[in-house]
């Protein structure tokens, strides 16, 4: 009958500590996902340029899989392991305190084995850190191949990728094999040090029973707990150095432009009037490399301007500038007089809208898309953002309307109408600047001519920067700026620069002819 007490006990204990432990694990994997994903998505544009989408998604998966098992299954063993070791020192202390000592005598050396094993800890958690890396890398491979299936296929280039996935796997082996022999070798050594102590415990338990002074039973419950506390200490030391080696899976570094700060100044208002002083800008990864010069330019409210130039010259790096997507190496960037490093951000992309050359739309309704540009847009609002940018007739032409389902990247859509929903996106939040990276550049002659009378409405009553592939776009533009070797060559109407016979004649003359 005490037996069957015990047993209930131990099964409703057992049972009540497994089921807590299991949704404190759930619950602490889900923050700290949660926690990185809010971290990565505040790191600056220039972060992403070192650290690779599949290694993210390894680290978002994997990585906090890994701490998720950390927390379930070790936080439960190491309460388990630290309160058997400590009853088994007090006991075997009660039961012979001379066998006990002797053999508590020599936690100095297990100490001493204990710091060596730690050095070789953190070469394992080196090449760890390496087996991650090389498993990201072929994440990352995968993902490539997959997003461009159709253009890895029409090139015949199965094998040649599959053998490029296979050296990323190649080098995650050898990380792994490594990994593999260091540890081989800490565990022989630890496992040598747990006999050696065990022998000498066994031989002057020995002598203590001959002597009289023990009895067999006494000298085998004595050694027995001792054997227990030495496994005890190295199961212990095992599930900190797991800890440890989870510890750096989530760790990211601050933002120096932080999307989502407090800080800055709010303005009520903005005009749009925009003013490069003396701005000279290289990308992190190439900072040998201006790709501008000592910048001077000054932009009106109300303006339309096109930056045109030969690729590489600067013009989509401006507008990267005024999104603060980097900040100038020298010089000043202002907005209505502020230095724009004094906005705040968030307050700052508010009042801009953007339109690239390749639209991005999100796995989700046409309504969400749009009201992905202003989280807060009535549904009026969308209305009448769509109407702007010419979308509201095809909308209203497919069978679910204003909440079709768009596909993965906008799959189920053409170009013409990812790219007026783009569009759409950028008016529902009615921005003071209007920001048109190529917009049309990709697109037939027919939509872009549907396009083209979008953005034309779009621009009316904000600063408008036009980046232009094909130059009949931009004929109505009140500046045309000609960008070279990072700054201003010449400026003006068209009429005047073709009067002038410069650089924009020449890219005229070239896309003409």
């Amino acid at each position: 009958l005490t037996f069957s007490g015990i047993s209930l006990c131990v099964f409703m204990c057992g049972s009540v500590n497994m089921a807590l432990f299991m949704i404190t694990a759930q619950r602490q994997v889900n923050r700290l996902r949660l926690k990185f994903y809010r971290n990565v998505l505040r790191q600056e544009i220039s972060w992403f340029h070192d650290n690779k989408t599949g290694d993210l998604g390894v680290k978002l998966t994997e990585d906090v899989n890994i701490v998720h098992r950390a927390i379930e299954k070790n936080v439960p063993l190491l309460t388990q392991w630290s309160v058997t070791c400590l009853a088994s020192i007090v006991i075997s202390i009660i039961y012979g305190w001379k066998l006990s000592l002797v053999m508590l005598a020599l936690s100095p050396v297990l100490c001493a084995f204990m710091f060596f094993s730690n050095k070789v800890v953190e070469i394992i958690c080196r090449a760890n850190s390496q087996e991650r890396d090389a498993y990201g890398s072929a994440g990352t491979v995968s993902e490539e191949v997959f997003s461009n299936i159709r253009t890895v296929v029409a090139l015949s280039g199965e094998e040649k990728e599959a053998d490029r996935y296979f050296d990323c796997l190649k080098k995650a082996r050898g990380f792994g094999v490594k990994k593999g022999i260091i540890s081989g070798l800490r565990q022989g050594l630890q496992w040598g040090d747990a006999f050696f102590g065990y022998a000498l415990g066994f031989y002057y338990g020995g002598v203590l029973v001959r002597s009289g002074e023990y009895s067999v039973s006494q000298m085998m419950t004595v050694s027995i707990l001792l054997c227990l506390i030495k496994i005890c200490m190295y199961t212990i030391e095992q599930i900190i150095n797991i800890f440890n080696d989870t510890s750096p899976f989530i760790c990211l570094q601050k933002s120096t432009i932080d999307s989502s700060s407090t800080e800055g100044l709010t303005p009520q208002t903005m005009s749009g009037t925009i003013e490069f002083k003396n701005v000279t800008f290289a990308y992190p990864s190439r900072l040998e490399v201006k790709v501008l010069n000592d910048l001077n330019l000054t932009l009106s409210k109300g303006q339309t301007v096109a930056l045109v130039g030969a690729s590489g010259c600067g013009k989509s790096t401006v507008v990267q500038l005024i999104l603060r997507f980097y900040d100038p190496i020298q010089g000043q960037l202002c907005i209505d007089g502020h230095n724009i490093k004094d906005l705040n951000i968030k307050w700052l992309r508010r009042h801009i809208g953007f339109v690239s050359q390749e639209p991005v739309l999100f796995a989700t309704t046409i309504t969400e898309n749009i009201r992905f540009g202003r989280e807060d847009a009535t549904m009026e609002e969308i209305i009448e953002a769509s109407k702007k940018a010419n979308a509201y007739d095809f909308i209203m032409a497919l069978p679910l309307q204003f909440e079709t389902y768009v596909g993965e990247q906008g799959a189920q859509l053409s170009g013409g109408q990812k790219q007026r929903l783009a569009i759409a996106r950028a008016l529902v939040k009615d921005p003071k600047i209007l920001l048109l990276d190529e917009a049309t550049s990709a697109l037939d002659t027919e939509s872009e001519s549907i396009v083209q009378d979008a953005l034309e409405k779009a621009s009316q009553g904000r600063t408008t920067i036009i980046i232009a592939h094909r130059l009949s776009t931009i004929r109505n533009a009140d500046v045309i700026l000609a960008f070279s070797g990072g700054c201003v060559a010449e400026q003006g109407t068209h009429d005047e620069l073709m009067a002038r016979g410069g650089i924009y004649t020449q890219l005229v003359a070239l896309q003409v002819g």
